[in-house]
């Protein structure tokens, strides 16, 4: 099932219940509210698409605080339509958080066991995947 979420911040997002509450932050950001001025309007998240980068870093660190995350520890990549998949370890924690040109290249999914890690995507028309490994814990 998916839901609907209005959290602390007013910030609203979607989550799905198949996944364990208690080992997996997880949320599909909505366009509500936000910094971000026309065309953008709202929380837009990603800095490449030329908004103006200072309130996509106030989207982003809105959102996280919404889901008792760090901003600064938010990573994702430059999506190419492509198969690589990426781990997050320490040492790329935060790539893309605060520029695009920081992002991991070329990668289309991230991976990590690490507590805590906003790992994000972005998409319009493509139907994104989220897996859970309770093994891994991954």
């Amino acid at each position: 099932m998916f839901k609907l979420i209005h959290a602390q911040n007013n910030l609203w997002y979607g989550q799905f219940s198949i996944f364990p509450q208690d080992k997996v932050i997880h949320a599909i950001s909505t366009r509500f509210n936000g910094h971000s001025k026309a065309p953008f309007n709202g929380l837009n998240l990603a800095l490449h698409v030329n908004d103006n980068p200072d309130d996509v870093i106030a989207n982003r660190k809105l959102f996280c605080e919404g889901l008792n995350l760090d901003s600064k520890k938010m990573t994702t990549c430059k999506q190419v339509h492509g198969s690589k998949v990426t781990c997050i370890t320490e040492k790329n924690i935060g790539s893309g958080a605060i520029s695009f040109a920081n992002s991991i290249d070329d990668t289309d999914a991230l991976i990590t066991n690490l507590k805590n890690v906003p790992l994000t995507l972005f998409f319009a028309d493509c139907t994104p995947i989220m897996i859970y490994d309770p093994k891994n814990n991954a």
